[in-house]
């Protein structure tokens, strides 16, 4: 009785279904399905429809969870009754793939799609319509998936199966035929998409009449097919003749159908520029969709993301948040959280936060997309893609390059690997990579992308696109950057006329070709002809888009340059400070287009005598600045920091040009430019020490993995990098390289984003902080190099606004930070020119007679040495000191922290009187920073302690091998010019360092400790584990100036194999870090690809492999060996090399020498050097008295004892005995008075006394 009710009951819900009931079929269905639930058993055919009618009128209702309940409970009925094979199963699993396909659950869908189809066929054949179905439904999938590949060949075998059974003339020929056109369309396949259409069309209009709803359809997908392909008018036509039809045919002006057609043109007339049409459909359609749709729909969403779209790109961007939100509210309430349609409008988020330049907010929404779309797609997917290529274009907003070329190369090879190698979006893509390497002035690599770009757009689209129009304006704005001017402007002209034809006469892209133009015309100084396309641009722009928008307030900015580069500052103002006003009052009060509207409305108020308010502005983009220099350090790696800080320099020497120019007697404006420049100067080296301290300290537990995977990763950069490659595939070398690379980079990211003491902003100081925490008595003169911009200057007038570069000091008094004085020194390249003279002539290497070595004069039968001539010395430190001499004069501990070439300069040798004999050293102490705020150091408390007492290193055999034989370098190495260290080593072998033995074995012997000398200074003595309280090297210091990237080839480099050039030209080393180093046991062997000992490691110590050590318990390194104070020279970053090395690795003290020094002397200088500490003198008077014992020693305390007795001897004569009688009469004599035997020495960091303990036996380290 039960059962015959159940069967009326699914057949009154199969009536009130087909008739369009949706309240009574509801109401019976469900107490269609409470009788089911009654019966005692439950295992009926009209038990599982019951079940089965209940879950499809709530998938129609998209109440997909209750549905998939309904729809498995059907399910696990019909396998009971019928077995798993059973032709009625199938419409039950189709039904269950439906809503995991419309959840989002592609893999579940795609199981039980496959299913389906794997039963139609093997009860049905292949040959079936069914069949056909099931491929049209598995097809459907991969298209949703992304997988065009896979889903092309199961629409073209249901195409088959139609066109076979059904003719070629059917309404199921004409939806295969569409879908085989949906994924063409997709793939940018539009010529194979077209006919495709045209044929569904024709089959459409001759089987069901021109006047159809389906026709209406094929109007459609045509409409978007040419809109695809930029054929907007076509397109238009099309749209509208669907739309007339269905209101014709539907006899109404309001249909969820005529909803989508207004959708469709409104995305249409968005795209030409049609703002106000685009917002009136689209408003229409969203009232429409929610009239008979409900609020709650995911069309409803489609329309609100589209009006946020609208309304980002008109620059109302608190209208495109709401409406974003409230489409992302909708999907996450019908779709739940995991879903695509849910993560395409968090990117839509993002995008508009990274408009505004919320670049947090923005990235969290990228990410947070992006790793929805790989748990949906996995790894591979169009939407995958898409996500990394907008996360990528973050990134060079933010200046964070690396990143965004590891994003944009990941995407381009997914989209590669997915759509093929012809696809407009890898079009796009390229253009990406090619703006991104615009910005890092990789010009070469840009315009390859671009020319690639528009080379794929002319095949994919034809000769006349707004694509191809896109290309040659991006190529016409890098030739204007290379100062190709005619071809640029040829490029933009053809670009112009291309929009215009296509576009009309206005249109946003049209205003954004003018404003190029004209920039091109100013860079020419055409300003009447730029003034003009400026003038157009904006006006177009302010009828387009409303006059308070993004782009009018870049244009108003623009306009305003040509105006104050002519000099018309009054109309420069003007515009300036609109711009200024519009960006503040649509982007808020910290975007980055702020600083440039501030500094530039500065730079006018500098030039009309408005210091004062130019002043206020520049603070204000400082300060704006920090913050994002704070978000930027929070989530990058180095290399980023670095290329960020570079593209705001301008505004830092512009800034330190007016306080130089207005201000310099401002006490106020003076502490301000010292308190900037104490957070900008060396900024990434103090995040990489911060890295460094917190990798080996146990703040962190949970990241100890990470901080070990990114000192492997350093490791196997290293080793690659210098590895020799055993095949001629240096792509694939190259490859890999960059993968490291990028893992490293990233990890160094994920690494800051979590360690808030990496970002370094909410901890820099002050001058108070650091002004109370300088020694009693010191003073800080902390140098800065920079630029002078010329605020008054007029471009129009052939007048140049950068002018050489100077260098200004700031005096900081310990105690005193109201008594900062700023001093002037002059033009850098004058005191730089003077550096050079006075190295060479301290250091020995100069061209005077006095830098001839000292020697026995057998005709005038005595020693003689070298005699000190201070004149150019004198004149640097007339330059220099002479300038500062009235503000230090109470003050007996100076502290230098240079820039520039005065990071080579050893001031306490600088001459400190006409006569040139009293030197600096006479009057001051001297010590160094490499910043002022690195004095704060001292408060970094470590809980670990030194594993050693010392460690002592010295004179190395270079040529330790573990095989009989040392190999030699071929003769191609030997002459070929060295791309890198290792090629530098190979071609010119190290010999030994000459008194190197003798200073390690006193000095350990005084330190109580055994050295490693020879076979036993081993790189392996230097790892994370082990940490000396005081490092003594003495050994070859390296350091390898940067190669050009594309050197003339020599006529000896011409006979290379190609297999050398290939080899050469693939590994030249721009880290200057991997440039710089210490040679060790087996550095000749390492670096002619021999064989070294396990023990010995690669046999010399990268300044990047020290900078991977845990120093912080190390009180004093001392490096005797050549140069170890030289490097790579960045302005403002200080000496990448062995210096910035040991100071990011934690050592309090560093002593080094800025030139190539003596191993019998600095054995001197050193044993009085440990003798002073163990005294109790400070480290810095530590050093600097044991200079003046070696400047002021006589021949007769020489004698005293064998270490001078060997230097006379070996210094003075050749190695041969020395003659009493001419030792007798020129006792009194000063051998070593001339500074090139002492004066390279620095001590830098900290300065105060360290006890030198003595062991009661000597200590081993074990491996």
């Amino acid at each position: 009785m039960r059962l015959r009710k159940l069967a009326q009951l699914n057949q009154i819900v199969t009536q009130l279904y087909q008739r369009g009931d949706s309240e009574q079929v509801l109401m019976i269905a469900e107490k269609s399905l409470e009788l089911s639930k009654k019966l005692q058993k439950r295992d009926y055919y009209d038990t599982a429809n019951s079940f089965n009618n209940l879950a499809i009128i709530y998938s129609d209702k998209r109440r997909y969870s209750e549905a998939e309940i309904l729809y498995l409970e059907a399910l696990a009925i019909w396998r009971r009754l019928l077995g798993d094979n059973h032709i009625n199963i199938v419409q039950t699993l189709n039904n269950l793939a439906y809503i995991y396909e419309k959840q989002g659950r592609y893999k579940e869908s795609e199981t039980l799609y496959v299913e389906a189809l794997d039963i139609r066929e093997s009860l049905l054949g292949s040959e079936h319509l069914d069949v056909a179905l099931s491929l049209n439904n598995l097809g459907g999938i991969y298209t949703s998936q992304g997988r065009y590949k896979e889903a092309e060949p199961l629409y073209v075998k249901a195409l088959d199966i139609r066109e076979s059974l059904l003719g070629s003339e059917h309404l199921d020929v004409a939806l295969s035929l569409n879908n085989l056109g949906g994924i063409y369309t997709s793939q940018g396949r539009y010529k194979e998409a077209e006919p495709l259409y045209v044929k569904a069309l024709d089959i459409r209009e001759s089987l069901l009449g021109s006047e159809h709803l389906d026709v209406a359809s094929s109007f459609n997908n045509l409409a978007f097919l040419h809109y695809s392909q930029g054929h907007y008018l076509e397109s238009e036509a099309l749209y509208l003749k669907a739309l007339d039809m269905r209101k014709r045919l539907l006899k109404t002006e309001e249909h969820p159908d005529i909803a989508t057609s207004l959708n469709n043109l409104g995305a249409l007339y968005e795209d030409q520029g049609r703002y106000l049409e685009a917002e009136q459909k689209y408003l229409k359609a969203l009232a429409m969709r929610q009239h008979f749709l409900g609020k709650q729909h995911p069309y409803v969403a489609t329309t609100l993301n589209n009006l946020a779209e609208l309304y980002k790109d008109q620059g109302r961007f608190v209208d495109a948040e709401r409406k974003y939100l409230e489409a992302l509210a909708i999907l996450q309430h019908l779709l739940g959280n995991q879903h695509p349609y849910v993560a395409t409008t968090l990117n839509n988020l993002a995008e508009l936060y990274k408009d505004q330049g919320r670049f947090v907010d923005a990235e969290q929404k990228h990410l947070e997309a992006l790793s929805m779309e790989q748990r949906l797609f996995g790894d591979e997917h169009p939407s995958v893609a898409r996500s990394l290529k907008n996360l990528a274009t973050l990134y060079v907003s933010q200046g964070r390059y690396s990143e965004a070329e590891q994003k944009y190369l990941e995407a381009l090879s997914m989209r590669q690997r997915l759509l093929g190698n012809e696809h407009p979006s890898i079009a796009t893509n390229l253009d990406s990579l090619a703006i991104l390497y615009v910005s890092q002035g990789r010009y070469s690599e840009a315009e390859q992308k671009y020319l690639e770009a528009l080379s794929m757009r002319q095949r994919l689209l034809g000769n006349e696109h707004p694509s191809i129009a896109t290309s040659l304006n991006n190529i016409a704005t890098l030739y204007a950057s290379q100062r190709r001017y005619s071809e640029a402007e040829q490029k933009s002209i053809e670009a112009l006329s291309m929009r215009q034809r296509l576009l009309g006469n206005e249109h946003p892209s049209i205003a954004t070709s003018l404003n190029n133009i004209a920039t091109l015309y100013a860079s020419q100084r055409r300003y009447s002809e730029a003034e003009q396309k400026s003038i157009e641009a904006l006006s177009m722009q302010q009828n387009l888009l409303g006059n308070e928008h993004p782009d009018v307030a870049v244009s108003l900015n623009n306009l305003a340059a040509i105006y104050a580069n002519q000099g018309r500052y009054l109309e420069a103002e003007e515009r300036y400070s609109k711009a200024l006003s519009m960006r503040q009052n649509l982007l808020g009060n910290e975007h980055p287009s702020l600083v440039t509207s501030l500094n530039n409305l500065a730079a006018v108020f500098a030039t009309t005598g408005c210091s004062t308010k130019s002043l206020s502005n520049m603070l204000q983009a400082n300060k704006i600045d920090d913050q994002i220099i704070n978000d930027i350090f929070a989530f990058s790696s180095e290399g980023d920091r670095l290329a960020y800080l570079k593209t705001i320099r301008g505004n830092f020497h512009a800034f330190l040009s007016l306080v130089c120019k207005c201000f310099s007697n401002s006490p106020q404006a003076v502490q301000k430019a010292l308190d900037v420049i104490l957070k900008r100067k060396v900024l990434t080296a103090s995040a990489l020490a911060v890295q460094n301290e917190v990798l080996y300290s146990d703040r962190y537990p949970h990241l100890t993995e990470d901080f070990h995977k990114l000192r492997d990763l350093s490791e196997q950069i290293i080793y690659l990098t210098f590895s020799i490659p055993q095949t001629t595939d240096f792509t694939t070398y190259q490859q890999q390289l960059a993968q490291l690379q990028a893992e490293h980079n990233n990890l160094q990211k994920n690494l800051a984003s979590q360690v808030p003491e990496i970002q370094l902003q909410e901890q820099l100081p002050n001058r108070s902080d650091i002004a109370s925490k300088l020694p009693a008595g010191s003073i800080l003169v902390e140098f800065v190099r920079f630029d002078v911009f010329n605020f008054k200057a007029i471009p129009a007038k052939g007048e140049a606004q950068w002018q050489p570069a100077r260098y200004l000091a700031f005096i900081l008094p310990a105690g005193q930070p109201e008594s900062v004085e700023m001093i002037d020194i002059g033009e850098a390249e004058y005191i730089d020119s003077l550096i050079r003279e006075f190295r060479g002539l301290v250091s020995g290497t100069g061209t005077n007679p006095e830098n001839q070595l000292g020697m026995f004069n057998k005709r005038n039968s005595k020693l003689i040495f070298r005699e000190y001539h201070p004149q150019a010395g004198s004149k640097l430190g007339q330059a220099i000191f002479d300038k500062l001499r009235p503000y230090i004069q109470e003050h007996q501990h100076l502290i230098i922290a240079p820039d520039g070439e005065l990071n080579l300069v050893p001031f306490q040798i600088l001459p400190s009187d006409d006569s040139g004999k009293k030197m600096l050293m006479d009057e001051f102490t001297i010590s160094y920073l490499t910043v002022g705020r690195d004095i704060l150091r001292q408060k970094v408390e470590t809980k670990r302690t030194a594993s050693l007492k010392a460690l002592v290193l010295a004179s190395p055999n270079f040529d330790l091998n573990a095989e009989t034989v040392t190999p030699q370098a071929s003769p191609e190495q030997q002459n070929m010019h060295s791309a890198n260290l290792r090629e530098s080593i190979a071609s010119n072998p190290l010999k030994p360092a000459t008194g190197t033995g003798i200073l390690g074995e006193r000095i350990a012997q005084k330190l109580n400790v055994a050295p490693y000398l020879e076979d036993q200074a081993l790189e392996n003595y230097f790892n994370p584990r082990q940490c000396p309280r005081i490092l003594l090297v003495a050994t070859h210091g390296l350091f390898l100036p940067n190669q050009p990237e594309d050197p003339t080839p020599t006529p000896i480099y011409h006979r290379e194999s190609d297999l050398l050039q290939r080899d050469r030209i693939s590994r030249r080393v721009e880290n200057p870090m991997l440039r710089s180093a210490l040679a060790l046991a087996g550095a000749n062997t390492w670096a002619k690809g021999g064989k070294l000992p396990p023990e010995a490691g690669k046999g010399i110590l990268f300044a990047q492999d020290v900078a991977g050590l845990d120093l912080w318990a190390n009180e004093i390194t001392v490096l005797s060996a050549c140069e170890t104070g030289i490097g790579d020279i960045a302005i403002g970053e200080g000496v990448f090399g062995l210096r910035r090395a040991f100071a990011v690795a934690g050592a309090k003290t560093l002593i080094m020498s800025l030139w190539s020094v003596n191993g019998w002397t600095t054995t001197l200088l050193m044993e009085r050097f440990f003798d002073n500490c163990e005294a109790g003198l400070g480290r810095t008077m530590a050093l600097q008295e044991a200079q003046n014992y070696l400047r002021n020693i006589t021949v007769r305390e020489l004698q005293q004892f064998e270490l001078g007795q060997d230097i006379l001897k070996y210094e003075f004569n050749n190695g041969r005995k020395l003659d009493a009688a001419i030792l007798a009469r020129q006792a009194e004599d000063k051998p070593l008075a001339h500074p090139k035997y002492w004066g390279a020495w620095i001590c830098q960091g900290e300065t105060k006394a360290v006890e030198i303990f003595k062991l009661d036996e000597v200590e081993w380290q074990d491996f």
